[in-house]
């Protein structure tokens, strides 16, 4: 999957592969889906480590990263593609 997005050269890609009780996983709605042992596959851009307004009153559309949003669709695009092309 990485390897896929990262193809798309438009924002960097990592692979990180940690346990269903780490901190982060139970952060995403994805959660309920692996606990339910349905497949899922996070992909996060870390917007809450990038911006100090994610979900706070500033967080607002002027505090966005528009080129790194448009490239984190690119990434996606690209692998939903890979995806459907299997």
């Amino acid at each position: 999957v990485h390897r896929i997005m990262a193809a798309a050269g438009t924002v960097p890609v990592e692979w990180v592969c940690f346990p269903e009780h780490a901190e982060l996983a139970q952060r995403s709605d994805h959660i309920n889906y692996w606990l339910r042992g349905y497949p899922a596959i996070m992909v996060n851009d870390t917007s809450f480590l990038r911006n100090p307004h994610y979900h706070a009153l500033s967080d607002t559309a002027d505090t966005l990263n528009y080129p790194y949003l448009a490239g984190t669709v690119d990434a996606l695009l690209h692998l939903l593609r890979a995806l459907v092309a299997k």
